[in-house]
């Protein structure tokens, strides 16, 4: 009989995203998203969490948080996948460009062998496996060894079919055979074969013996059973043949084998949850039903309590009375990409972006601020009435109230005010981009001397407005030939003259509004572009 115990925990829970001091003038430190984890290992004294940016370590003493990123000492910035060695006490660390790091006595040993050779195809590394010194890495060509001594690349296994590169997902041994699984199917060779590079020597096991063909998703082996995970079922090796030994409906996301069981992260019509299974096939544990689990990459059991690692969650501990305690070190949830601005103390970031095109990259992630060593997230997963509001890529704030404006590409302009609390304009004060009438884009902002807030409407009809300081607005219209009335990047300088960025190849708009806004019989304007007599810009 299966023993079922899920844990629903909604009474209690502890948020730790401690205030961080800031470093001295003249060091660095990094502002990288931690709320997105991706994978998690254990080391003796250290519960690791790679991010797809970063890595930061807690204590398992004192749950303090180490941030360990290119500013103490990694290569990179982008994480595939780590894992602990406890037999050597090194942590590998491989990156999305295929560089590895491995960390050791705190002492950073970089191995770019990979990342440096120009072999065509796949080099992403999917899976780490440590045997005695080695690490079988599970790579999109097949399986790469690194030598954990030497700090370098020992051997290439192209095992797919001819000896063509085959993407290995994941990897493992019985004490008799290594196994990768492959999308060709399961292998296996010898180990004790001198020649494992060769690709006659490792032996497809998928199509026989009740294994059904084609691609598999990893190969593990607890309490003595060879395990294999085939989309959202695991198979166990019998005596003579292989057998279903779980599956219950939902997405598998990740499978491994942690403290002798198997860790399962699912999800299934967007509830995630995380099940740990018995090598009988029976069910020790399901976490769900719980706040830092939706998304959930990969889980461990340490001291048989679980850590998740949630890719909007952060990482979860779970202790046997159903108490978690969540760790996010404070920071911005996502990368900026859009304008920065500083003003009174308060930095404050936009996160969205445009393509080449002037086109929608429909980011969500809106605006963070920094104050006082901490972090203010505001977008559309904290306050739902911001849902509209994609691709945040300028902002401008208030000196005479110290407000934020920010602008979207698409879903208007936004007043951010104490609270926070917000006012969105769209259709009443901006104009829908021509042939796109419910898209309202903001492609800059500024303010001039006089308090007058400036706005870049990409796209409408008349692509430049203006909010005067008593809230009444009026709207402008270049008297030029401008491709999609392209208006972007504003600035205000000291003789009122309005500078605008005309992306599509328009060039450099400048706009004088004479001694009164309401009156364009004193305006002027400018366009500079290529050419002598043009401006004579590059381009």
């Amino acid at each position: 009989m299966k023993k079922q115990i899920i844990f629903a925990f909604l009474a209690f829970s502890l948020v730790c995203s401690a205030q961080e001091p800031l470093p001295p003038i003249g060091f660095w430190r990094e502002h990288l998203p931690y709320n997105s984890a991706i994978d998690v290992a254990a080391s003796p004294g250290l519960i690791y969490c790679a991010t797809p940016y970063s890595l930061f370590a807690v204590h398992k003493d004192d749950r303090s948080i180490d941030r360990l990123s290119r500013v103490t000492g990694l290569s990179e910035t982008g994480i595939s996948a780590i894992c602990y060695d406890n037999a050597n006490n090194k942590l590998l660390i491989a990156y999305t460009n295929s560089n590895i790091d491995i960390l050791y006595n705190n002492v950073v040993r970089n191995i770019p062998d990979i990342k440096r050779d120009n072999i065509a195809g796949n080099k992403t590394i999917y899976n780490i496996y440590p045997h005695a010194h080695n690490y079988y890495l599970s790579t999109g060509l097949g399986v790469i060894v690194i030598d954990g001594d030497r700090y370098e690349v020992k051997d290439s296994w192209f095992i797919g079919t001819g000896g063509n590169p085959v993407k290995v997902n994941g990897f493992t041994d019985d004490g008799v055979f290594f196994y990768a699984a492959t999308d060709e199917g399961l292998k296996r060779a010898p180990m004790a074969s001198s020649n494992l590079s060769d690709h006659r020597n490792w032996e497809v096991l998928s199509g026989i013996d009740n294994l059904p063909p084609g691609a598999c998703n990893n190969v593990m082996v607890a309490g003595g059973k060879l395990l294999l995970q085939k989309n959202d079922t695991i198979y166990q090796r019998g005596t003579t043949a292989w057998s279903p030994l779980y599956t219950d409906g939902f997405s598998f996301l990740s499978v491994s084998v942690t403290g002798g069981i198997l860790q399962l992260c699912e999800q299934q019509n967007a509830i995630g949850r995380v099940v740990f299974l018995n090598p009988t096939g029976s069910v020790s544990r399901i976490i769900a039903q719980v706040a830092p689990v939706s998304l959930p990459r990969k889980a461990l059991l340490d001291n048989n309590e679980p850590w998740i690692a949630d890719q909007y969650g952060g990482l979860s501990h779970f202790n046997a009375s159903g108490v978690y305690e969540q760790y996010k070190p404070n920071s911005p949830e996502a990368t900026a990409s859009g304008q920065l601005v500083v003003e009174n103390g308060v930095f404050h970031a936009a996160a969205g972006a445009v393509n080449d095109a002037w086109n929608y990259l429909y980011n969500g992630n809106g605006i963070f601020n920094f104050e006082n060593g901490t972090w203010e997230n505001i977008n559309r997963y904290r306050f739902p009435v911001l849902d509209t509001l994609l691709d945040v890529i300028t902002l401008a704030v208030d000196k005479a109230t110290g407000t934020v404006w920010a602008g979207s590409y698409g879903g208007g302009l936004l007043h951010i005010k104490p609270g926070p609390s917000f006012e969105i304009f769209k259709q009443a004060t901006l104009g829908a981009a021509i042939g796109d009438p419910g898209s309202y884009r903001v492609g800059g902002l500024c303010f001039d001397q006089q308090n007058n807030l400036w706005v870049a409407n990409y796209g409408a009809a008349q692509p430049l407005r203006v909010r005067k300081p008593d809230g009444t607005w009026l709207a402008f219209s270049p008297p030029f030939l401008l491709a999609e009335n392209a208006t972007a990047q504003l600035l205000a300088d000291d003789l009122r003259h309005i500078w605008i960025v005309s992306p599509k190849g328009n060039g450099l708009l400048c706009y004088d509004p004479g001694s009164s806004l309401e009156s364009i019989g004193d305006d002027h304007w400018r366009l500079y572009g290529a050419g002598t007599g043009n401006g004579n810009l590059p381009s």
